[in-house]
């Protein structure tokens, strides 16, 4: 499962241009903070300063953060629970097999660290409860407080606690004071500090994320809903056992019982309040599956500790565990919604792309204007316009009317801004010649855009190979008709088939494969002399139609061999 998120290299991007030099940037102009998980950028950059393959290192961490999780659980298990090789048995297997773990392990983004950092937070706190280990208490504060840091609900958790802490030692509050006060040092000193800095470097109070992903409304707390909803129904067996030991610890009265429902409860109206999320395999439950995990290891070892079962329940409880175990495995590997990952490939297919696009227009440094704000941007380190505003100044602070009823975080798009920015190259989706998205639909009907950009069909070949559409500026210096040198030079990809024809890369170009007797035409904004016009390479065919009333010419390039020529660019002297 090679799965990559896209978003990754978002904040990737933002780790290479620190390290050249750029601050905390995604491309120059005004500065905006649209990562959301800083602690995490500076580890990549860390290691990228150091000379490492950042791809690399974002999966390595997420693994050895995962497995982390798995000794936390182990430690925490056997602290508490004579029984624990048993508990363990079972809880290990229902992490260690999550095609959620698995996926967000090698998928780039900071969840794996986020879930750590979690767990050892609350393993932390439960062991200052239990033994009132004061160096416990500070360890969870630095734990919480670096979860501040490594996303902007991070915050949450320490809420969380510190009520739960209230509450639970209401009889004793000036001493729960004293100790709440001590808790919450770090995460204030890191919230506040990682606040200061916002201010002073991007002038805001939020995250540039938060202007674009959070838009309150009934849709998108119902898409909320359904986001969780529909991941119990895809962790059916996960949620079955958890929710039957949360209950049993309810009807011991454990006073942690409190804390676990507090922690998937709020969280669950948290994720409502967000609108949920648009990537597959459930990253924002990670959090919800570590809480899984001790309110099972806690459940069981209760029931084991009060209850002597016989031979014959025994068998009963091992057959009922056996089926849901099963029927766990089955839906980790068949649901649509954990399994997505294993054909969403295409940050590589735009690896690809994005390789032979920096080898051909490295110099010229065209400007790019994408709706993935990661994949392209990245692998060309091209000057960048993030479509969708998460990297954009302006867009998100100019929001349509209907803001908060469309999909989270895709919902933005302003074209006459686009085009005023004069893009060299613009990417619908992950290359599409039709609209997808809301921003794309307005560009594509735009009437400055129909005027100037054209479709450039591509296919790059490789492990992943591209094939896709561009629009490219037909009167971009850097990628169009370039007028520069004393002469005018039209590339062959502006040339347009009466049937589809995908231009290649060749030597540091990209040229068109014309077949014989096949005709290509364009239409310049000039009225042409025809004898002026020749073609890279020489030897093919040349027809000029002049529209002197409108002052345009069409230009018609056929090829008269029997075999395939590599069709390069129309030179107009002049």
């Amino acid at each position: 499962m090679p799965f990559f998120a896209d978003d990754a290299l978002i904040t990737i991007r933002y780790a290479q241009r620190l390290i050249d030099g750029n601050g905390l940037t995604w491309t120059d102009g005004i500065r905006v903070e649209g990562y959301s998980n800083l602690l995490w950028l500076l580890l990549l950059a860390f290691f990228g300063k150091l000379g490492a393959n950042m791809i690399v290192v974002a999966r390595v961490l997420g693994v050895l953060f995962a497995v982390t999780n798995i000794y936390l659980l182990i430690q925490f298990a056997n602290k508490r629970y004579k029984n624990a090789p048993v508990i363990l048995s079972l809880v290990l297997f229902l992490f260690s097999a999550s095609a959620i773990v698995a996926v967000w392990a090698i998928g780039g983004l900071e969840n794996t660290l986020v879930s750590m950092l979690a767990l050892y937070s609350i393993t932390r706190y439960l062991e200052f409860r239990k033994s009132g280990n004061i160096q416990s208490l500070w360890l969870t504060s630095v734990s919480l407080g670096l979860l501040c840091i490594t996303r902007p609900d991070g915050v949450l958790l320490s809420v969380m606690i510190g009520l739960y802490h209230l509450i639970s030692n209401r009889n004793e509050l000036k001493k729960a004071l004293i100790s709440l006060s001590k808790l919450a040092v770090f995460p204030l000193i890191f919230y506040f500090g990682q606040l200061t800095f916002r201010i002073i470097y991007y002038g805001e109070l939020v995250p540039n994320t938060a202007h674009v992903k959070v838009s309150p409304s009934l849709y998108h707390a119902f898409t909320g809903i359904m986001y969780t909803l529909r991941f119990f129904k895809s962790n059916f067996s996960l949620f079955i056992i958890a929710m039957s030991s949360l209950a049993y610890l309810f009807y011991r009265k454990k006073n942690v019982s409190l804390l676990y429902a507090m922690l998937i409860g709020i969280w669950a109206m948290y994720i409502a309040f967000i609108g949920g999320d648009f990537f597959f395999a459930f990253r924002h439950h990670l959090f919800t599956i570590i809480v899984f995990m001790l309110v099972i290891i806690d459940g069981l070892g209760t029931f084991i500790e009060d209850n002597k079962l016989s031979r014959n329940k025994k068998k009963i409880a091992t057959l009922l565990l056996s089926l849901l175990m099963v029927f766990y495995i089955y839906q980790q590997i068949t649901d649509d919604n954990n399994t997505r990952s294993r054909n969403s490939l295409w940050v590589f297919n735009l690896q690809t792309l994005g390789a032979e696009l920096k080898k051909t227009f490295g110099e010229e440094q065209p400007l790019i204007a994408v709706d993935p704000a990661g994949s392209l941007p990245y692998f060309t380190m091209f000057p960048a316009l993030d479509m969708l505003g998460l990297n954009d100044y302006h867009i998100p602070r100019n929001k349509p009317g209907n803001m908060g009823k469309g999909f989270i975080g895709h919902e933005l798009g302003d074209p006459e801004y686009v085009l005023d920015n004069k893009p060299d190259i613009i990417q619908f989706h992950i290359g599409t010649r039709e609209p997808i998205l809301n921003i794309d639909t307005m560009l594509s009907e735009n009437k400055r855009f129909q005027d100037r950009y054209i479709d450039v069909a591509i296919f790059v070949e490789g492990e992943f190979e591209y094939k896709g559409v561009l629009y490219f500026d037909k009167f971009s210096s850097k990628v169009g008709i370039d007028s520069s040198a004393g002469s005018i030079i039209i590339p062959s990809y502006l040339f347009r088939a009466d049937t589809e024809v995908y231009n290649i890369f060749e030597a540091n170009e990209l040229v068109t494969p014309l077949e014989p007797k096949k005709q290509f035409s364009f239409v310049v904004p000039y009225v042409i002399n025809p004898a002026a016009i020749k073609t890279i390479p020489n030897g093919l065919d040349i027809e000029s139609t002049k529209k002197r009333s409108t002052g345009l010419t069409k230009i018609t390039v056929s090829n008269p061999s029997d075999s395939t020529v590599v069709f390069k660019k129309v030179v107009i002297l002049q």
